[in-house]
């Protein structure tokens, strides 16, 4: 289908036949004297005697690559050993043997030994949250329990294997049950008044108050809720977290491969414009393998047991990555979230997003000025990896999380709920890695009414959050994760004692940061091609001249959803929010254990 080509093309090669790829161990150098120098190896300290030549050929060998390329650089850039390739090839084929050079398959196996494998046999709980929309309530419920497929591999839901939890009245939700003639057990009334009544009293104790009746629906702060409701119950199991805006049947692309996996972390999610929705329906495939299933074979994995039983792990793509770095990431590494791609509406949190992203992405928009103007009021999106892909972080909301040890909590109240949370889960499981499956789930979005014109770009607080904590992360090095909970609470509380001219500082420098970063992405819209079509140009300079005018205003900064105000109210707030987050951090360690393992208690109360 060549409108999704450039997800293809991302594929890279599996066929390397015999020549592997290589790279030289890393350490420390202590200079013996003016032609030897000692090695010890980063790891286990072994200390190796050698000249410095050995040394210099060594360092010409830091990133993987196969082992011709690895002569072939040693012969070009140390002009000493330019015309000895024989001597060489010898020294290279020595360095192996000694351990000095390893290949990138000998570092999985040989992580994979030093694992200690979990229970993957551990209850993969499933929950739903349903957004109030009964009609699609139903339709879901429905698919569940009468469609054969899904019952016998894609998603087995029977009384008690699945738990609801929604906005709607129970009336209602009995109602909807009731006529799509479902009896499960766990979606019962009383049920429901327990689970609501013990998770209003968990979260309170977690310092995440109630949204009372009377406020605006808050769907960030809902969700906030129920996700923590959903960690407090399943403290030691695994769960998988379904929304009532996916459809449930897992879809494939043509060249998406479920048997291969990317270990490199990628740069961007893979993301295309659909300019016809039938092209696409006709080139999508029910994958063989459904949700239960793939959270049973991957989530909670060894991320080196998950590349060595993989039927293809996609090796070549390792090629340029540091021996160092291959072993971060595979040693004690953990699958410890899954998330899937999606088709259909968009789930991009912005406009601005549609002229931001690589050229290539935004394609289909700029068709011509009518299919464009169309897109924008209703964009169309497929957004998936063509391949199994490790991740340091997720970029929506966690579809499947292994939490039988804590994960951190979610923090509602405005947007950008999962950049927050993945931060914190980087920062507070430092063996935590995501698991991007190539599957696509199909996306409703209720419409907004959003308008496609160019405004100033307001980050969230949550986003901002987000960013400390990705800045404290090198600097914390507990190994327990309630440990690291703890010194993240303590970085919040940091700046809460700031004075109001340096948090004001702050934001405003933050805000800068961004800006400055969007006009960079927009200005390269404009000369990513040869040729420009007039509406986009015109577009797209509306969104620089509005981005260019925020950034040489001196007016008090502001976060998403927040009034603008003086110096000293905006202060006042951000210390305010950062009470409440806090308090949330600093208590959730013992509510998170003190429900470890109780879910069937928890849910009898």
């Amino acid at each position: 289908m060549s409108n999704i080509q450039p997800l293809k093309d991302s594929i890279t090669a599996r066929d390397h036949g015999n020549d592997w790829l290589w790279a030289s161990v890393e350490g420390r150098v202590a200079t013996l004297s003016d032609e030897e120098a000692i090695f010890h190896r980063y790891d286990n300290g072994e200390a190796h005697v050698m000249t410095l030549d050995v040394l210099r050929a060594m360092g010409q060998c830091k990133q993987f690559d196969t082992r011709a390329s690895h002569i072939q650089r040693i012969l070009r850039e140390l002009p000493d050993l330019a015309d000895n390739s024989d001597a060489v090839s010898r020294m290279f084929d020595v360095l192996i043997q000694r351990g000095l050079i390893e290949s990138a398959d000998s570092v999985i196996s040989a992580a994979s030994t030093l694992t200690i494998e979990t229970d993957m046999d551990a209850i993969c709980e499933v929950f739903l949250l349903s957004y109030g929309d009964s009609d699609r309530l139903k339709r879901i419920v429905e698919h569940w329990v009468a469609d054969p497929d899904v019952q016998g591999t894609r998603l087995t839901l029977l009384p008690m294997d699945g738990h609801l939890i929604s906005d709607s009245d129970r009336a209602g939700l009995e109602q909807t049950l009731d006529s799509a003639n479902i009896q499960l057990m766990c979606l019962s009334a009383d049920w429901l008044t327990r689970i609501e009544s013990e998770c209003d009293r968990m979260l309170h104790e977690a310092g995440i108050e109630s949204q009372s009746s009377d406020e605006e629906p808050n769907p960030a702060l809902m969700t906030a809720r129920w996700m923590n409701a959903v960690l407090l119950l399943t403290a030691g199991l695994r769960c998988l977290i379904l929304d009532s805006r996916f459809d449930v049947t897992p879809k494939l692309l043509p060249h998406s491969r479920m048997d291969q996996v990317q270990l490199r972390n990628p740069p961007l999610y893979p993301a295309e414009f659909i300019p016809d929705d039938s092209l696409l329906d006709d080139a999508l495939s029910n994958a063989s393998e459904g949700l239960i299933s793939l959270c049973n074979r991957c989530l909670g994995q060894s991320v080196s047991s998950l590349l060595t039983e993989s039927v293809n792990t996609d090796l070549i793509s390792l090629k340029g990555m540091t021996w160092l770095a291959l072993n971060e990431a595979v040693i004690d590494q953990q699958v410890v979230s899954l998330q899937l791609g999606s088709v259909g509406d968009s789930r991009l949190d912005s406009t601005l997003a549609y002229y931001t992203m690589p050229w290539q992405m935004s394609a289909a928009l700029r068709i011509d000025e009518k299919h464009y103007r169309s897109l924008l009021n209703r964009p169309r999106l497929v957004e998936a990896y063509p391949l199994m892909q490790l991740s340091d972080r997720g970029k929506y909301m966690p579809m499947a999380i292994d939490n039988r040890q804590m994960v951190p909590p979610f923090s509602g109240g405005d947007e950008d709920l999962s950049r927050l949370w993945h931060s914190w889960l980087t920062l507070v499981r430092s063996d935590s890695r995501v698991l991007n499956l190539p599957a696509m789930l199909q996306w409703h979005r209720p419409r907004t009414g959003e308008s496609p014109y160019a405004e100033e770009y307001v980050p969230s607080f949550n986003r901002f959050l987000a960013e400390l904590a990705d800045q404290a992360r090198d600097q914390i090095r507990a190994e327990l994760p309630e440990q690291r909970l703890e010194s993240l609470a303590a970085v919040y509380r940091d700046l809460q004692s700031a004075s109001d001219q340096t948090l004001i500082r702050l934001v405003r420098e933050y805000h800068g940061y961004l800006r400055s970063g969007i006009l960079r992405q927009l200005q390269q819209q404009l000369t990513s091609a040869a040729e420009v079509p007039q509406f986009w140009y015109d577009d797209v300079t509306e969104w620089i001249t509005v981005h260019g005018s925020a950034l040489r205003e001196s007016s008090c900064p502001m976060f998403l959803g927040w009034p603008q105000t003086s110096d000293q109210q905006l202060a006042d707030r951000i210390r305010d929010e950062l009470d409440s987050v806090i308090t949330c951090l600093e208590g959730w360690s013992n509510l998170w254990h003190g429900s470890h393992g109780r879910m069937d208690s928890l849910l009898s109360l």
